[in-house]
């Protein structure tokens, strides 16, 4: 394992001029908007804090910043951020994972956060993914199985890696894109943040939008939230930047075959868990269309609707996210639920039945033939 290297965030970063493709509707506008954001100077303010947690690597010609902590023995969980913000979004999900003896890497993703750019700032599928490969290539966490959760694009990322590594077993998929309405607004929406508003000056409103409760625990995490956000753009202005690149680059409404693909892995757990009143990645009929694409196959789903939460569903009602994520990554099915695959549905107010037991892990399914990838290559046998 390679020692890190601390650098400066985004260093290399530059100056493009992107275009918005077509000649009219919400990517032309956004385009032109972008431009006008990029023209702008850009100012780091020195009364924000912005200290770097972890570490940064430099690994496969990518800076990525990280941070690994919890139990050294215990079972891998990995978390990738959404769109336009960074790992630190995860700091509560992350002390329960850790309080549960879990081991957490949680890091920011090309040009977002601490990490550097993208190379020739292509933030596509294969860039984004190789970022994850070679950071847990660099560390050393390759050997043994891991679980994987991730938040709006970060879900949808967490599938197309899913799909190219056996090793990740588990996934939590918190408002994923991936299968947004692909026409109008509601596809703008599925970009991180509102579309245009995010680039032409009313990031804050945007950032505010993914929460649903205006009082109380909702508001005090809308506000940590803001000032997180506030703190990074701060800093790293090139991040704005970076979030074009990344509307324009990374699929988010079409990857319909790639969660089908996932679906067929035998013994494979999966949980979407949704606000149901997120307008940033619309829970309706979103919701419905993950349900749709992920009810077949041979994995095990578990669908879940947070009542009264937005899109940032697990900094707004964190006690009972991070409890229902704990809980699924401390359950171990049946060997029958492992065979033949359960989809169950909860909501805030009828919570799905779980057995937990302690410890993730690797059932043995003696009576199933799969191949490298966890597929069936025959008919599952009778299990008593």
């Amino acid at each position: 394992m390679s020692e890190p290297v601390v650098v400066t965030p985004n260093e290399d970063a530059g100056n493009v001029t992107p275009v918005g493709h077509g000649k009219g509707g919400w990517a032309a506008r956004a385009g032109q908007s972008m431009k006008r954001m990029l023209s702008r100077k850009q100012v780091r303010d020195p009364d924000i804090p912005w200290d770097m947690p972890g570490a940064i690597v430099k690994a496969g010609g990518m800076k990525t910043h990280y941070q690994l902590s919890g139990t050294k023995t215990g079972r891998l969980v990995v978390l990738m951020h959404g769109m336009g913000t960074y790992c630190g979004v995860f700091d509560s999900l992350t002390l329960s994972l850790e309080n549960a003896g879990f081991l957490v890497l949680r890091y920011d993703l090309l040009g977002m956060g601490f990490s550097g750019i993208a190379p020739v700032r292509q933030y596509n599928v294969k860039n984004l993914t190789l970022q994850l490969e070679w950071l847990l290539k660099d560390l050393g966490l390759t050997s043994k199985p891991y679980d994987i959760i991730g938040h709006s694009v970060g879900g949808a990322l967490a599938v197309k890696y899913a799909y190219g590594h056996p090793k990740a077993q588990q996934l939590i998929l918190l408002a994923p894109t991936g299968l947004c309405d692909p026409s109008g607004k509601a596809s703008c929406f599925c970009l991180g943040g509102g579309g245009d508003t995010v680039v032409i000056g009313t990031e804050e409103a945007s950032w505010k939008q993914g929460f649903h409760g205006q009082t109380g625990a909702a508001l005090e995490a809308a506000k940590e939230f803001v000032a997180q956000q506030k703190a990074m753009y701060s800093h790293s202005p090139e991040c704005k930047e970076t979030m074009w690149h990344h509307e324009r680059q990374f699929p988010k409404d079409d990857i319909q075959g790639d969660i089908e693909n996932v679906m067929q892995r035998v013994g494979r757990r999966v949980m979407v868990l949704w606000g149901d009143k997120d307008t940033v990645v619309p829970y309706n009929p979103t919701f419905e269309r993950w349900k749709g694409v992920t009810d077949h196959g041979h994995a095990n789903v578990s669908y879940h609707t947070v009542e009264d939460a937005g899109h940032m569903a697990f900094l707004e009602k964190k006690e009972e996210v991070n409890g229902k994520i704990v809980d699924f990554l401390l359950t171990r099915p049946t060997r029958r639920e492992s065979a033949t695959g359960v989809k169950t549905t909860s909501t805030s107010s009828s919570p799905a039945g779980f057995t937990s037991m302690s410890g993730g892990g690797v059932l043995e399914f003696a009576s199933l033939k799969v191949d490298s990838m966890g597929r069936p290559r025959e008919a599952i046998e009778a299990i008593e």
